[in-house]
This record gives C-alpha cells, sequence and structure tokens, in this order.
C-alpha cells in the first residue's frame, strides 16, 4: 500500500468527505433552469372572422391599451377606410344602448360596469404596471365566480367628446358573466348574478376636474340603468385633484356622482397631508372619505397610507438598534426644535440620523420622506435629504420607426473604447445623454461626504445608521441600490411596497437584507386568494381586493334591493381601516422575503374567511414567516439524536486512545458479572445521550425557540437573515478549538516534569532508534510534527543560554 493511502483523515475516506461537500454546495447554490416554452411562433396572417364588436386580439394579461392601439395601427396602415367606418359605429352612446337592452331583458339582473383606472404613458413601467393592473382584475372577477364571455378579445368605443375638448383615446372594455360551472342558488347565498362590463380608462384624461369628467363620461351608461364603479384614482395625484375638485367653493354632487362608488387601490398619501390646508378641524378628523361622502361623493380607501408605513419601519429600525426620539418641549416651533435637536446632536440621546433618497417629481416621493422625522407627539429620526427624477436609465419609448430609443450614450467608436475607463481598469458612466447613471455615482459621493460630517459632529461618533430609498418606479429604486450598497456596507436600507423583483437573484448584490414595509405582501389568505397564484407586486395585492370588493358591494346592493333578510350595506371605510392597522415588514433573503408579522394571533376568527362573508374577515393577510422550525416532535427528536451523535461518534472514531479506554472498560475486567455491570452503565449511557437527551429537547424545542426568537429574531439557517446560525458557527468553532487542543496535549506525552528540554532529548533518541533501523510507532508521524512546533515555540520563547 502507497504512502497516499495510509495517510488520511482516521480511516475516513476523502472521496466521501468530497461527495458531502459537492451535495451540500449544490442545495445551497444551484439553481432551477430558467422555464422555456415548446410553442411555435405564429407568422400566418390574420383569417378570424367576428361579428361582435368585441374582436380585438388580447390574451387575458396583455396591456389593454397597447392591444388596441395595435388593431387600429394596422388598419390605418391597410384599410383606413374601414377604420372609419368603425370609429362611426364604435361609440359610448351604441354600448349604452346595448346596456340598456340587457336591463330591459332581465330588470333584475342590473349590469354592473367596473371603470378601472390605469397609466397610459409610454413608458415601459407604465406597460408593466397596465399588465399587472389587468391580471389582477380579471383574477379577482374570476375569485368572484365571474368569467370572461370572449377570452381572447377585447373591444373599444370612442368616448363622446367633452366640454369642447378633442375626443379622448379610444376606451377598451370586455364583457364577464356569472360563471355557468357554479351552482346558482339563492340570491342572498350565493355570489353576483348580473353582467359586468369591464371599461379601461386612462388616467390622464381625468387628471383635470376628475369628478365632473368622470360623471360626464358614465351619464350616458347610469341611465340606460347600469351600477357604476371605479377602480380609481390611480395614484396619490389623483386623489389629490379629486380633493381639490370636492373642496372647492361651490362643488355640489349631483345624482350621477352619488350613483358612482370610488375604491382608491393606489393613493397611499396620508388623509392629514391631503386636508392639512383645510380649515375646517372636523374635516380634516373626519378623512377623506367622510370628506367626500358629505358632498355626495362615496370613496373607500383599500389600501393604507405611508404614515403606518413609516411607523412600521421606525419600529423596525428600533428593534436593530437605532434611536428614534420624540423632539423636546422648548421654545420656538416644531421646525425650529427639529433643527436644534438634529444640527449638533451632541447629546447620547438624540435621535439616529438616516438618510433618505427619493423622487421629487412624486406627491408620494415628496410627502412619505418627512413621516420618517422626529415630531413633538411621534417619535422619529433626524433626516438628510436627498433626491431624484424618475426614469434613471434614460430610456424611452421606441422612435417612430421602430428604433428603440436608449438612455445609454452613442456608441462609441473603435478608437474611443477605452475613452471611459478608470485608471484602475473599471468604467466609469459619461456625463452626458438622457442616462442618469452619473448622477448616482456623484449622489454617493455626496452622501459619502455628509456622511462624514455627521460622524464628526454627533456624539457617538456615528453617521447614517439606515438609508431609505423611496419611490414608484422599482428600477428606479434598484437603480439607486446598486449605486449606493458598495459605498454603505454596513448600512440598513430599507424601502416601502413589496415586489418580486426584489427577489431576483440578479438584484441579490444589493437587496439582500434590505428591509421592506407594505401594506400587502403578495398575496391574500389562502381562502380570498381564490386560486390565484401570488401576485408580482403589492399593489397587484391591492387591485385584487378592490375588484373583490366592488363585486361584493355589487351583490349587497341587490340583495338590499330585492329585500334579503340577511342583506348588508356596503363595505364602510372603518371596516377596510381595520385591516391596515399594522404593516407587513419583510427582511430580502436568499430565495424569499420573510415576514416579520408572525403567525396569526391566537383567538382570531379565521372561519369567517371563508364564502360570501370574507368581507367580514377578521385579518385578510397570510400568516408571516414562521421564526423557527417546527416540524413535530418526531421529527425533532430525530434531529437531536442525529446532531448528539455527530458531538461524540466522531472523536471516538478519529482518536486512538478514546477507542482503547473504550475497549478498556467494556473488556478489561476477567469478572463476567463485572463485566456485565459496566455494559449496563454503558448501555444507559447511550440511552441517556441518545434516546432521554433528544427526547427531552424535541419535546421542549417549541418554548426554547419562543424564548430564543423573541424580539424578531428568526431562526432561518440559509436565507442570510438570522443571527443564530453565525452564532452556532462560532459555539462549534470554539468547541472545536477545545477539542483540538486537548488532543494535542494527550498526543504529545510531555515527560512528568513537563518541561520542553524532555520532549526534545525523547524526540532526538527517536532519530537515533530509526537510524539503528528499529521500528516506531504508527502516530509517531504526527507527534513529530507536533514537536516541531512546540520547539519554534520554545526557540522563541525561552531565553538566550549563556556562552561558554
Amino acid at each position: 500500500m502507497d504512502k497516499e493511502s495510509k495517510s488520511g483523515s482516521g480511516g475516513f475516506p476523502n472521496n466521501g468527505i468530497v461527495a458531502i461537500v459537492l451535495l451540500a454546495a449544490g442545495v445551497l447554490f444551484v439553481r432551477e433552469s430558467p422555464l422555456q416554452t415548446t410553442r411555435l411562433p405564429v407568422n400566418e396572417p390574420r383569417l378570424e372572422q367576428h361579428y361582435s364588436k368585441q374582436d380585438v386580439d388580447a390574451r387575458l394579461w396583455q396591456d389593454p391599451f397597447g392591444a388596441v392601439a395595435k388593431y387600429r395601427s394596422e388598419l390605418r396602415k391597410n384599410n383606413l377606410e374601414k377604420l372609419r367606418k368603425e370609429d362611426v359605429h364604435r361609440t359610448a352612446g351604441d354600448l349604452a344602448k346595448e346596456v340598456a337592452a340587457m336591463v330591459a331583458k332581465a330588470p333584475d339582473k342590473q349590469p354592473q360596469i367596473l371603470a378601472v383606472m390605469l397609466a397610459g404613458g409610454p413608458y415601459s413601467e407604465n406597460v408593466e404596471s397596465r399588465r399587472r393592473g389587468r391580471y389582477a382584475v380579471l383574477a379577482a372577477l374570476n375569485a368572484s365566480r365571474l368569467s370572461p364571455v370572449d377570452t381572447e378579445h377585447l373591444g373599444y368605443f370612442m368616448p363622446a367628446p367633452s366640454g369642447g375638448d378633442a375626443a379622448l383615446e379610444p376606451v377598451p372594455y370586455e364583457w364577464f358573466e356569472p360563471a355557468t360551472d357554479v351552482q346558482v342558488r339563492e340570491l342572498s347565498r350565493s355570489g353576483l348574478q348580473s353582467p359586468v362590463l369591464v371599461m379601461w380608462l386612462q388616467t390622464e384624461a381625468f387628471a383635470d376636474s376628475p369628478l365632473k369628467r368622470m360623471a360626464e363620461f358614465a351619464e350616458p351608461f347610469i341611465k340606460a340603468g347600469a351600477n357604476w364603479r371605479v377602480l380609481g384614482p390611480n395614484g396619490s395625484d389623483g386623489l389629490k385633484a379629486m380633493m381639490d375638485e370636492a373642496g372647492a367653493p361651490g362643488f355640489e354632487g349631483g345624482p350621477i356622482h352619488a350613483a358612482m362608488r370610488f375604491y382608491s387601490l393606489y393613493a397611499t398619501v396620508p388623509d392629514a397631508v391631503l386636508l392639512e390646508n383645510r380649515k375646517d378641524e372636523q374635516e380634516r378628523k373626519g378623512g377623506i372619505s367622510k370628506f367626500l361622502e358629505d358632498r355626495n361623493v362615496a370613496l373607500v380607501r383599500t389600501i393604507g397610507d405611508d404614515g403606518r408605513l413609516a411607523d412600521g419601519l421606525i419600529e423596525e429600525l428600533r428593534l436593530r438598534g437605532l434611536k428614534p426620539r420624540k423632539l423636546l418641549k422648548g421654545s420656538g416651533d416644531e421646525a425650529q426644535r427639529y433643527q436644534e435637536a438634529c444640527r449638533t446632536r451632541s447629546d447620547d440621546d438624540a435621535p439616529s440620523e438616516v438618510a433618505v433618497v427619493a423622487e421629487w417629481d412624486t406627491l408620494y416621493g415628496r410627502s412619505l420622506r418627512r413621516e420618517f422625522r422626529a415630531k413633538k407627539d411621534e417619535a422619529g429620526f433626524c433626516v438628510e435629504r436627498f433626491d431624484y427624477v424618475r426614469g434613471l436609465d434614460g430610456q424611452l419609448p421606441a422612435a417612430g420607426d421602430g428604433a428603440s430609443a436608449s438612455g445609454s450614450a452613442a456608441k462609441p467608436g473603435p478608437g474611443d473604447k477605452d475613452a471611459g475607463r478608470r485608471k484602475d481598469g473599471t468604467f466609469v458612466e459619461v456625463a452626458e445623454g438622457q442616462g442618469q447613471f452619473d448622477y448616482l455615482r456623484r449622489l454617493a459621493v455626496q452622501m459619502h461626504i455628509r456622511d462624514e460630517q455627521v460622524r464628526k459632529t454627533s456624539a457617538d461618533g456615528q453617521g447614517f445608521r439606515a438609508i431609505g430609498v423611496l419611490g414608484n418606479d422599482m428600477h428606479d429604486k434598484l437603480l439607486v441600490m446598486q449605486a449606493l450598497r458598495p459605498e454603505f456596507p454596513d448600512v440598513i436600507f430599507f424601502t416601502t411596497d413589496m415586489d418580486a423583483r426584489l427577489l431576483h437573484p440578479r438584484e441579490q448584490a444589493w437587496t439582500r437584507n434590505l428591509i421592506v414595509a407594505s401594506n400587502f405582501g403578495l398575496r391574500l389568505t389562502d381562502s380570498l386568494q381564490g386560486g390565484a397564484p401570488p401576485f408580482r407586486d403589492s399593489y397587484q395585492v391591492s387591485a385584487f381586493l378592490s375588484t373583490r370588493l366592488a363585486m361584493d358591494d355589487a351583490r349587497r346592493a341587490l340583495q338590499l334591493e330585492k329585500g334579503a333578510g340577511d342583506a348588508m350595506e356596503p363595505l364602510s371605510q372603518a371596516t377596510v381601516r381595520k385591516w391596515f392597522k399594522e404593516p407587513r415588514i419583510f427582511e430580502i433573503g436568499r430565495t424569499e422575503a420573510f415576514d416579520f408579522k408572525g403567525q396569526w394571533p391566537k383567538g382570531i376568527d379565521k372561519d369567517n374567511c371563508r364564502g360570501l362573508a370574507w368581507a367580514q374577515c377578521d385579518d385578510i393577510h397570510p400568516a408571516g414567516s414562521p421564526l423557527y422550525p417546527a416540524p413535530g416532535v418526531a421529527v425533532m427528536f430525530l434531529i437531536f439524536s442525529v446532531l448528539m451523535l455527530a458531538i461524540w461518534m466522531p472523536p471516538l472514531v478519529v482518536s486512538r486512545g478514546a477507542k482503547a479506554r473504550l475497549s478498556d472498560f467494556v473488556t478489561d475486567d476477567e469478572d463476567l458479572r463485572a463485566r456485565r455491570v459496566r455494559w449496563v452503565r454503558l448501555a444507559l449511557l447511550v440511552i441517556v445521550v441518545q434516546i432521554a437527551l433528544p427526547l427531552g429537547m424535541a419535546l421542549g424545542w417549541e418554548s426554547f425557540a419562543e424564548w430564543l426568537t423573541r424580539g424578531g429574531k428568526p431562526l432561518v439557517a440559509i436565507e442570510g437573515i438570522s443571527l443564530w446560525p453565525t452564532e452556532a458557527l462560532r459555539v462549534f468553532t470554539l468547541l472545536l478549538c477545545f477539542y483540538l487542543l486537548l488532543r494535542g496535549v494527550a498526543d504529545v506525552d510531555l515527560q512528568p516534569g513537563g518541561d520542553w528540554q524532555g520532549l526534545r532529548s525523547r524526540r532526538c533518541s527517536r532519530g537515533h532508534d530509526r537510524a539503528a533501523g528499529k521500528g516506531r510507532p504508527q502516530a509517531e508521524p504526527m507527534v513529530e510534527a507536533r514537536t516541531d512546533v512546540f520547539d519554534a515555540l520554545h526557540s522563541s520563547t525561552a531565553s538566550p543560554a549563556p556562552h561558554g
């Protein structure tokens, strides 16, 4: 047998170690392959012929505006006369006549119109938001037991000009009807049994005087007998425009306004911000819903506001070591006291410093950063403000000739390929063109300078403890984090609004451990989700919930008209508000977003979340991520048994001394009775170590885990968000060091006097034995290697010998 085969790791095969390492690496790092389709592309001309006006090709997930625009563009190029004829017959009046005919045919099944407001911009984020919005609304209609009349086509009509303005853009629409596979029961116990007309409206068409324009737009359909509900306005700016119009002197909501009901699904600016300029204190305290209700306009906010998100983030940052503080009482107004508390920060009890990078071109971005500041009655931080403008990548819609407008500068010539290279070999962004990447680089430098200034003036010597990245556009937020995360590696980053793009492996370098406060996760409870997969972002969840609420309100309204015994009024703002008392707090891990909300509180009624009474549910959100694994007593017993075996078995296998002592303990005594007593003792020890102790640990695991994870410290192994794996590695390293130290001391076999000279003389005598051809023990090479180390230590620490 050769030399390599004799040396080894105590008999443990090296191939086994390699296999274990590769298996662990595969589990932790190997990703699944991307999904691929086998569908062949279609290049054949369109041969379908339709007699229905709902004849525009569109999948149920497509952008409705883009599908109609493509259809009209092709007609404009190939058959302009046909397009003109279609525009004559595709009018709001013609569609209103169709609605009136339905009412006359079935008066007890009043058609419901759901007007969904979507951003009509041409940018990629606008197109994606329309895709997500339509997907969520249609998924909610499916969960409400409604199915599309035509699953592959849209219709559209040309609205009438409003007040002398030019005609609006085409309005896409699609019909839905009660699902035929659902058993029809009594009206009081069934879902909505009326047809639903979904219209897709551009928000920009209602930017000016939205209530007036919406009333003019809806009037022919309401007079035809339809019930009108609006998912909108689309954003905080639209809600502010509605508030300004309703609060203007002389505004009076007419009967058309009274027949409409708005569901504000995207606007998150707090009521206090929108009503802060109202002089009447009662109006400011009543909230937006009460403010509009007094003016004959019904609106329900179906999403939480930014104030609660900021409060949740402040509390989470406090748990992570930051110091939120209220402003101390003193002279001057609140702004002066804030400046005084944050200018010098010489007090150890001063608020922590937080940087907030937010878009300044939206009301959302401008108002949200104010929520983190310390106030006289609310704890907060000293906030350093930094701004950016939306569209940092500079991408524009495709040009008319089909070329894609890019945010990057012109392609360099062959001789200019290194023009943007630094001396250290890295590339930098050129400070020209549509892209704003160079602004981000200089912003990072500016923040570094400010961070150093804060460190010099603060009593604790700390700069920015956390950096918030706030904005509507997820692409912009990812770019900001990409620029700032390498410059501030030890700072906590936080943002708002959960999005699945934060979990993409490509973004992990700057999104890992990101704190996200959101009104929704990516889904609702299983009973409300209705079989739909988790969505792409939290705003899709809001659209899904708002659509389900609108359909449920329509069902209740029909029940009230029919005098059903268990009929209820439409859902009030107070009922919806209780769902958003506490925001969802997430931390981005390796593969998932950990939800710190935890399990459902004890005593919560989950049974009322099922069936048609789901709107009375105490909590519409799913249970949070478990703070610790709880697979059951049997599984935990098996885990702890293997763990105990892993603690004592390797030393026994590796150590020859331990094996010799165990052998002596079992077989040394010639007396059979004494030997049996030793066997019994050994068996009892094994039972205690391998059965009793693991069983006790398994039974007490949940109590111990609850104590261990108290304060929101999850016990998660490989997500990179828990401190306990690091602490476990430290304990393991410490135990390993003690074990190796004790093993080294045991293997060295020092002289009784304990001096190193005796060890050296013993080594020399062994050298003479080897020269004489005498054998040596198998473990001697290890002893020789260790004595080399001890000789080196002795020569470095012993005092020099005298001469002569």
